[in-house]
């Protein structure tokens, strides 16, 4: 009853228990009973293409992967006019963090000793 005053337990349905951090450092500012949602560790990368004449590469970007522009001037063996870079953040597309995790409440262990 104390530590559910209002008579009232955690909807547990569909989420994962996490103990509580109290303290510990890896996963701090959470009190006890509070909703995390899903998350994983954010990837990201680069790369360069040449784009050609048309400059249509960059139109076929999209979702986790973005245009950052013009890095130079293209191959003089090739015909395009500059290379440009691409980058690559999950972040753009799903929840993400500095830990994989996921949906929980934050909980307190008891272990009783006899």
């Amino acid at each position: 009853a104390k530590a559910y005053p209002r008579g009232r337990l955690p909807d547990l349905r569909g989420v994962f228990i996490r103990g509580l951090d109290s303290g510990r450092g890896l996963d701090s500012g959470r009190v006890i009973n509070s909703y995390q949602d899903d998350q994983i560790q954010n990837i990201t990368g680069h790369m360069a293409a040449d784009v050609s004449q048309s400059g249509n590469i960059g139109k076929y970007v999209s979702g986790a992967f973005a245009d950052s522009g013009a890095l130079g001037e293209g191959d003089e063996g090739h015909k395009s006019n500059e290379v440009r870079k691409y980058t690559f953040d999950a972040s753009r597309v799903v929840r993400a963090g500095n830990e994989t995790r996921p949906k929980n409440v934050a909980m307190n262990y008891i272990v009783q000793a006899q």
